[in-house]
Formats: C-alpha cells, structure tokens, sequence
C-alpha cells in the first residue's frame, strides 16, 4: 500500500489551490485530508463516514482531476482543453457572447432603475392599487 508524504503546499497556494477548489466540496475533504493532512485512507473514512475503498477512489479521481487541470487539459481552465469530464460538455455548449449579453442587459437594467430612484419623487406609486 503506497503512502504519500503530506504536501507541502496548501489550498490556496497559486494553481495547486485553483485546482483544489474546482473539486466537489467532498473531494476537496479527502484530499486535503489525505495530502496535506497526511492521514491514511482509513482516517479520512471514517471522519468522512465513507467505506475506504470509496475514499481511495475519490483521491484518486481528484487526483486525475487536478493533474488535467495543472496541465492545462481541463475545459474549464483551458477552452482548447481535452480532458474528457462531465462539465466538459456543458462548458462546450455555453454561447459566451450570448451569456455577456444576457448581463449587460441586466447591468443596464439596474443602472437604469437606480439612475430612475435619483431622479423620481419618492413616493409609493403602489399605494393606490392596494
């Protein structure tokens, strides 16, 4: 059974950290437990009240999930990326000039209604309708 030393670098700390945070929040438990906290599988089981084979298997997914982002290959990181995960799909098929417009549409907006509450009186128009 192979045993990794803790990891010297923790979330937060420049990619490695990007990477970490891109997981689910229970994959980034089990290995922040396993690589920076340096406890065995084990451990991380029962603190995550999860066999121990599960626990192995999603270190070893985030594993591969953080080596694709590190190098450059996840979607999400990387447009050009080929990794091959669930969000890929999802990430391909967002239209980015529809979804900026979508915003500045909404950025108008609420420019607008609060340029609108400046400039009108303040008083409930909706008194009358009640």
């Amino acid at each position: 059974m192979r045993q990794h030393a803790p990891c010297t670098q923790v979330a937060g700390d420049g990619d490695w950290g990007q990477a970490v945070r891109a997981l689910p929040a229970r994959q980034q438990q089990a290995v922040a437990y396993h690589y920076v906290a340096g406890l065995p599988y084990a451990e991380i089981a029962g603190i995550l009240e999860k066999d121990e084979v599960a626990v192995r298997q999603m270190v070893s997914r985030s594993r591969k999930r953080i080596n694709s982002f590190l190098r450059g290959r996840c979607t999400i990181y990387n447009p050009r990326g080929d990794c091959r995960c669930r969000i890929k799909k999802a990430v391909d098929e967002v239209d980015l000039a529809a979804e900026y417009e979508k915003i500045g549409d909404m950025v108008r907006r609420v420019n607008f209604y609060k340029k609108s509450e400046t400039i009108l009186p303040s008083k409930n128009y909706w008194e009358n309708l009640l």
